[in-house]
Parts: structure tokens; C-alpha cells; sequence
């Protein structure tokens, strides 16, 4: 079958738009395409569905605000996940999804893609898109939540008593308990990794794409031969670390307030998470990294040639006294060219060896850290902290 013209398949593409779970959202009535005003409805829908019948089966309970030792209240973790991270894993579809359609329309408006790859390209799209909408794919996301549903109820159950989902030392959950497993949670995790999942997808594109012979250009005013447009997609996927890490963040802050543990002990495996997720969503810009530096060292070698000769004869005729007695050095061309040689050769001189930038880079992972700023203050005063900061930036 003949893959469609690439400037109809280049607007197909989006990790948001299909994909795991897609046909159950359409039935009801959650999946895209959708507008600003239906993802705000649909975040707010899912937060409600997670954390409503919680406040309302925990009241019922008398567990919702006191009479036992960690009312429904005071249980931070709870809330964070359910009235801050599910709503913003929702919302996060617009900026990303536009986002991602704009860098793949941009390979092909660009010319980067070359007319004879065009074909090609539009082949790799739509391997992706079967990519994304695989059912095995999605049938492994659904044993997951599944299975971390399972490892919810076991871990609720054995955790210590006094809590609104476990009031009694070797009881069942409580019916709060088992809504927060049963449904709040398995929504989360399904969002979450349906993210994760997406940005496999979109791994998957870039490595194919990183094969392409495309139209490098090694002085390049944006410093990564024409690529630099592909770091400009990493910033959006923060709003994904923050999610996480807001909900890590108030977990460790639960157990830290009300468990009596140590916040440094919270630390590293906080921190390696957020790492292995940094190192995720930007790994697959590394592939384009043997390109670049051939690209740079072949501009170094083409513009030190096109450097020889041309001051070369800039010499014969300005030093060597070649010049026409009536042409004056000041304000001459010459001399204007000769800037701009040197100045294209610095550009490829600087050039990137990856199309990131740390601009690009520090909005990723901010954040990834805002979460934890209150976390560190339950054992740092904020003046600390921001002089920290300040010594920091100093």
C-alpha cells in the first residue's frame, strides 16, 4: 500500500492522540482531539471521580477528620495525587501534544528532510502511529495498573494501623481504602503511564529519524546544525516530572510528619528516580549526537579551506600590495568579509554535539524540584534553603 503524502501524514502524527486506553476514553467521551475547555473538564472530572467518594465514604467512616491518628485530612499524599497530579497529567496533553506536532511538521517545513526521503518519512510516521495505538502495548499498561493495584491493597493492608484506609491493626481497608486502590490509584497510574508510554512512542520516531541523511548545516545560527528546534520539546514534558515528584514529595512528607521517618533516608531513591526520568526524556536526543559531530568536524575542515584561501588572497592583495591604488582599506568589503568568516567559523567552532541546550534542560527539571522545596523545609528553614540558592547563583 502507498503511504500517504507527507504533508497530509505530517499533521497525523501526535503521542497524544491514540494509544493505550484510547478506545475506552472515546466511549466515555474523554479522548481527543479535544479543546482547552474539554481537557479542564475532563482533569477536573477524573479528580473528582478520585477524590470526592474518598471524603465522602471517610466521613461516613468518622475517620475524614479526626478520631483516629491519620484522619483522611491530614493524609497530604491523598490529596496531592488526586487534586494536583491527575489533573495536571491531564492537562499536560495540550501543551506537549502541541508541542510535538510542531517539531514534526517542522522536519519537513524546515527542509531538513530531503524531497527524496519524503516518502520515507511520511512511512516512519505512520509506523509510529501503529506504534502508538498497539493493543499489546496497551494490554501491558492495563496488567500494570493491575498489578500495582494489587501491590496497593497488599501494601495498604500491612501498613500500620490508625490510618482512614486502615483503622484497625490486622483488619481489612476500610471502604475508602479500597476506593483510594481500587480506583483512585489505578487512575494515576494509569495516566502516568500512559506518559511514559508516550514518550516511548516518541523515542521511537526520533531513533528512526536520527537515520535520515538530513540537511545539516554546520554553521547554523542555532548553534546544532538546523536541530536545535528538538530541545525546544523537552520543557513540556516538566510538567510530567512535577506530578510525580509532588506526589513523591508528599508521601515522604506523610511518613516524615506522622511516621516518625527520617527525611535523608527518603533522599536517594527520591533522587534517582528523578534522575532516571530526567535521563529519559532527553536520551533520545542523544541519538542525533555521531551526526553532529560529523557534521562539525567536516564544517571545521570546509571552513578552514574556505578560511586558507580566502585570506590567502586577502594577503596578496592588502599585504602584499596587490590592491588597486584608489580602493581604500577602511570600510571595504574585504575586510567586512573576513569578519563574517571568522565569526561563521566560531559558530561551527561552538556547535553542539546534542540539540539541547542547558536553558532547555534547567526548564525540564525545575520542575522536578519545586515539589521538593517544602519537603526540605520540614527539616530546613526557608531562609536556609534560599540562602543555599543565592550561594548557588552567586
Amino acid at each position: 500500500m502507498m503511504a500517504p503524502p507527507v504533508d497530509s501524514q505530517e499533521d497525523t502524527l501526535s503521542i497524544i492522540e491514540g494509544g493505550p486506553g484510547d478506545g475506552v476514553l472515546q466511549r466515555l467521551k474523554l479522548a481527543q482531539p479535544l479543546s482547552h475547555s474539554a481537557l479542564r473538564r475532563n482533569a477536573l472530572l477524573l479528580a473528582m471521580i478520585s477524590w470526592l467518594p474518598l471524603a465522602f465514604l471517610s466521613a461516613i467512616e468518622g475517620s475524614a477528620i479526626s478520631g483516629i491518628t491519620i484522619p483522611f485530612i491530614k493524609d497530604l499524599a491523598v490529596h496531592v495525587r488526586c487534586l494536583i497530579a491527575i489533573p495536571i497529567l491531564v492537562l499536560a496533553e495540550e501543551s506537549i501534544g502541541q508541542k510535538i506536532r510542531a517539531t514534526v511538521q517542522h522536519f519537513v517545513t524546515s527542509g531538513l528532510v530531503r524531497a527524496e526521503d519524503r516518502e520515507r518519512f511520511a512511512q516512519i510516521i505512520a509506523a509510529t502511529i501503529r506504534f502508538r495505538d498497539s493493543r499489546v502495548a496497551a494490554l501491558i499498561l492495563i496488567a500494570l495498573v493491575l498489578l500495582f493495584s494489587w501491590a496497593t491493597i497488599d501494601y495498604r493492608a500491612g501498613a500500620s494501623a490508625g490510618t482512614w484506609y486502615l483503622p484497625r491493626a490486622g483488619g481489612n481497608l476500610s471502604a475508602s481504602g479500597y476506593w483510594y486502590a481500587l480506583v483512585a490509584m489505578p487512575i494515576f497510574h494509569f495516566l502516568f503511564l500512559r506518559w511514559i508510554y508516550r514518550v516511548t512512542v516518541w523515542a521511537r520516531f526520533i531513533k528512526e529519524v536520527a537515520k535520515f541523511d538530513l540537511k545539516l548545516t554546520p554553521a547554523h545560527p542555532d548553534g546544532a546544525g538546523g536541530l536545535a528546534f528538538l530541545g525546544k520539546a523537552v520543557p513540556p514534558l516538566g510538567s510530567i516530572l512535577f506530578a510525580l515528584s509532588a506526589v513523591l514529595s508528599a508521601g515522604i512528607a506523610s511518613r516524615v510528619l506522622f511516621g516518625g521517618a527520617s527525611l535523608y533516608a527518603f533522599l536517594p531513591p527520591y533522587a534517582a528516580v528523578m534522575i532516571l526520568l530526567l535521563l529519559y526524556f532527553v536520551s533520545p536526543l542523544l541519538l542525533f549526537a555521531p551526526k553532529l559531530h560529523k557534521v562539525k568536524e567536516g564544517g571545521l575542515y570546509q571552513y578552514g579551506t574556505l578560511g586558507t584561501a580566502y585570506t590567502i588572497l586577502f594577503d596578496r592583495k592588502w599585504i602584499g600590495g596587490g590592491a588597486p591604488k584608489d580602493e581604500p582599506l577602511l570600510g571595504s568589503p574585504d575586510i567586512q568579509s573576513l569578519g563574517g568568516l571568522a565569526d561563521s567559523y566560531q559558530v561551527v567552532e561552538r556547535m553542539r554535539m546534542v540539540p539541547v541546550t542547558r536553558i532547555n534542560l534547567g526548564m525540564l527539571a525545575i520542575p522536578a524540584i519545586v515539589p521538593a522545596i517544602p519537603l526540605a523545609a520540614i527539616v530546613m528553614p526557608i531562609a536556609d534553603i534560599a540562602k543555599d540558592l543565592l550561594k548557588l547563583l552567586a
